[in-house]
């Protein structure tokens, strides 16, 4: 039984049936390109690029002193951009990450259909940025791909990626 059937079977049985263990998954194809940003104002002008492709866009930037939470799209003031993951819908996600170079490598994850992947759903824990932080605690919402490999291989799925999804009860479409 090929694992998608196994996952129809499941839903038919009981649609919650996968749900008590915050199990969700699909599979799909990954598409994945990256490029590398070694100018702080350039970085800028690209998440304001991004920004007007993905008016919606919510994820999180590390600054040099800070944390700041992006959300419906609201950018921060320019500073320098250590890390970050943002989320432009509900298929389309971007990192950045050093290059070692004194950059960022800027990493852009495009789900489609396919089925060379299974794409698992997972929940990680948020928390405020400061104890006297007040504001509601979001938890971090990704899917991680599992790399089935070719129909010969005997290793079963390994992780191969993961993506930000957004922050859990927000939405990243109207």
């Amino acid at each position: 039984m090929k694992i998608q059937e196994l996952f129809e079977t499941m839903n038919q049985i009981d649609p919650n049936l996968l749900k008590p263990a915050g199990f969700s998954a699909a599979l799909c194809d990954l598409a994945q390109t990256a490029r590398e940003i070694t100018d702080q104002a350039e970085v800028h002008q690209a998440l304001i690029a991004y920004q007007a492709r993905f008016p919606r866009m919510q994820g999180w930037l590390c600054r040099q002193s800070d944390v700041v939470q992006i959300n419906a799209g609201r950018l921060p003031d320019a500073a320098p951009i250590q890390y970050g993951e943002l989320a432009g819908d509900a298929h389309h996600s971007l990192f950045m990450r050093p290059n070692g170079c004194g950059g960022l490598r800027w990493i852009t994850l495009v789900e489609k259909a396919g089925d060379r992947y299974l794409a698992v759903a997972h929940r990680h824990l948020g928390r405020p940025r400061a104890p006297d932080d007040r504001g509601p605690v979001r938890n971090l919402l990704y899917r991680v791909y599992w790399d089935r490999g070719d129909a010969s291989s005997s290793r079963g799925f390994v992780p191969a990626a993961t993506r930000f999804t957004g922050f859990e009860g927000l939405a990243v479409t109207p």
